[in-house]
C-alpha cells in the first residue's frame, strides 16, 4: 500500500458491502471472502434462451433471442446491487459493467451495435440523483466501443418494482414503454440491459417495443437474476 492509499484509507475507511469487514483499500467493494462467494452463473449449464436451469421457454415470449445474468440475486451480489441502487454508490457502475462484459464474452454473445438501457421511473432518478442502468450502459458502451441508444421511454409505474414480491410483479400491471427516435435501430444488433431480472416481464416488454424499429436481433443482460 503506497502513501496515497494509506492516507485515503485512514481518512475514508472502507468496509465490505456485504459482511462489513474492514477493507485494505477504500476503492474495493467486497472483502476477498465475499468476492470468492459471489454466486456467478455459468451460461453453459442454463437454457440458452431463458437462462434458467429449469427451462421456462414456454413462458418466454417476444423477440428476445437470449437473456443472460451475471449472478444470482442473493448474498454478496444482492448487497452490491442494493448499495449501487439505493446507497448512492454510483461509482460502482464501472465494476458492474466489467462483470457484465466478462459474462457476455464467456457466453460468446455477438457484439452489439447499440446498448439500450431499460428506463426506470423518472422520479427514481430525481430521488437518487442518478440513473443506475444509464451509468452501467455508458460504462459498458465505453468498454465495448459502441453507442448507447436511450430510445425507450417509460410511461408510468405503480409501486417501485423492488418493493413488490415476485407474485405481485406478475399479477399487478407492469410499467409501459414506448419508442422514440429509433430509426437507427433497423437491421442492428441490440443489447438491452437492466440491473435485476425477477420475472423477466420488463425485458420482454422492452424487447417487444424495440422490435417496432426492426432490429436484426435483441438480447439482454442483467447484473443479477432472481430465481
Amino acid at each position: 500500500m503506497d502513501f496515497l492509499d494509506a492516507l485515503t484509507t485512514f481518512f475514508f475507511p472502507a468496509n465490505c458491502l456485504h459482511c462489513e469487514e474492514r477493507l485494505p483499500k477504500a476503492e474495493l467493494f467486497l472483502c476477498p471472502g465475499c468476492s470468492s462467494a459471489l454466486p456467478w452463473l455459468e451460461a453453459s449449464s442454463r437454457c440458452p434462451r431463458c437462462f434458467l436451469e429449469s427451462c421456462s421457454c414456454s413462458t418466454f415470449t417476444g423477440p428476445l433471442s437470449r437473456r443472460l445474468a451475471v449472478f444470482s440475486h442473493f448474498g454478496p451480489a444482492f448487497s452490491l446491487v442494493q448499495h449501487f441502487k439505493f446507497a448512492g454508490r454510483e461509482e460502482m457502475a464501472s465494476v458492474m459493467a466489467s462483470l457484465m462484459l466478462v459474462q457476455l464474452e464467456k457466453a460468446g454473445m455477438p457484439w452489439p451495435d447499440y446498448i439500450v438501457p431499460v428506463p426506470h421511473a423518472p422520479w427514481h432518478a430525481l430521488l437518487r440523483g442518478y440513473h443506475p442502468t444509464d451509468l452501467i450502459a455508458r460504462a459498458l458502451a465505453k468498454r465495448m466501443h459502441v453507442k448507447v441508444a436511450k430510445v425507450l421511454k417509460r410511461h408510468w409505474t405503480s409501486l417501485p418494482q423492488h418493493s413488490k414480491t415476485k407474485g405481485q410483479r406478475i399479477l399487478t400491471p407492469q410499467p409501459m414503454f414506448s419508442l422514440r427516435g429509433a430509426s437507427l435501430m433497423a437491421d442492428r444488433t441490440i443489447l438491452l440491459i437492466d440491473d435485476v431480472t425477477t420475472t423477466g416481464e420488463t425485458l420482454q416488454q422492452c424487447s417487444r417495443v424495440l422490435q417496432q424499429s426492426f432490429p436484426s436481433s435483441i438480447y439482454a443482460c442483467t447484473l443479477t437474476l432472481v430465481e
